[in-house]
């Protein structure tokens, strides 16, 4: 389709029963507002998509602390590696995740890990 930052943007069709339309850059996803298709996508659009969901992505930083960030989202409040992102446990206050040291993430991100691989492949 087009590069944002000299970074490659594709657009694409989920080949899951929904059959969202997304937009890839920089090895993330984003999704594009249901009805519209992804022929109609112009390069102009996915880019506004991607700088809509970062400028999101930073407003939902709540604080950094080491290499992990703790953050909201729909889904309430998580830490993440930049990979994962582990949930806090139900009546977190966001103060209380702020105040969450390395040492807790590291254990957090662990304990998820862990639990997503062994819980892989179930539904």
């Amino acid at each position: 389709m087009g590069q944002h930052q000299a970074k490659p943007v594709v657009v694409g069709q989920s080949q899951k029963e929904d059959k969202a339309v997304y937009v890839r850059w920089n090895d993330k996803f984003f999704k594009v507002p249901s009805g519209i298709e992804a022929a109609t996508v112009t390069l102009a659009q996915a880019v506004q998509l991607i700088i809509q969901a970062q400028e999101q992505a930073a407003r939902n930083v709540l604080a950094t602390v080491g290499k992990y960030t703790i953050g909201k989202n729909e889904w309430g409040l998580y830490v993440s590696d930049g990979e994962v992102k582990a949930k806090f446990k139900p009546g977190v206050t966001e103060d209380e995740a702020k105040a969450t040291d390395a040492a807790t993430c590291a254990e957090m991100i662990k304990n998820y890990k862990a639990w997503k691989k062994k819980n892989a492949g179930k539904k």
